[in-house]
């Protein structure tokens, strides 16, 4: 019996997509911030803050080191 390896696919441009929409309801005045989870659930944050570094106005973290420090 083969045993399963699961694998996940990040769409960085479906999650640029979505974050747009999401900030598309928001007031033109107001700020939006992205909340990533540390590592963004080890999905390469670098990756995934850089596919929406020019939509979003910040970031927001719980726990900013949780695995190993990194540069953006």
């Amino acid at each position: 019996m083969k045993q399963l390896s699961p694998e996940l696919l990040i769409d960085l441009d479906l999650i640029r997509e979505n974050t747009l929409k999401l900030k598309n309801l928001t007031n033109n005045k107001s700020k939006f911030m992205a909340i990533l989870k540390s590592d963004a659930y080890g999905h390469n944050i670098k990756k995934v803050s850089k596919a929406i570094d020019n939509i979003v106005d910040g970031y927001g973290v719980v726990v900013f080191l949780e695995r190993k420090p990194f540069h953006i």
